[in-house]
């Protein structure tokens, strides 16, 4: 337990840095003067990716091959070992980048909805 502990703190900063760093380019590319369009789009696009995501990890999946003719192995890697890292790396960031955009997308949007909402309620009060 203890041996693996500074693997898991390292494991957990490395995590939390590429989440970070995704949400700040996120926040000035991503429609950076409209809080409301990048929440849906940020939504739309981590849900699309999500499904695109688990549609790669089905068995129905082949489009792998093509990015490995694209990107051939080393003469030292079988096929089938290069054919399963680059499907795990391409899924990993993927999906990985696709919940970054579902969270920052949901909270953005329930941001905007609770600031309506309390303007809604101080232009009520007056």
């Amino acid at each position: 337990m203890t041996a693996s502990l500074p693997l898991q703190i390292t494991t957990g900063v490395l995590c939390a840095s590429y989440w970070r760093g995704a949400w700040y380019v996120l926040d000035y590319t991503l429609f950076p003067t409209d809080r409301t369009k990048s929440g849906f789009a940020s939504l739309a696009l981590g849900g699309s990716m999500l499904a695109c995501g688990q549609y790669i990890l089905s068995p129905q999946y082949n489009g792998t091959k093509l990015i490995v003719r694209m990107l051939p192995a080393p003469k030292s890697v079988s096929l089938r070992t290069h054919f399963m890292k680059t499907n795990r790396f391409v899924s990993l960031y993927g999906i990985a980048m696709s919940c970054v955009l579902v969270w920052r997308g949901t909270w953005l949007l329930w941001d905007e909805g609770a600031d309506w909402v309390a303007d809604a309620f101080s232009r009520r009060s007056i």
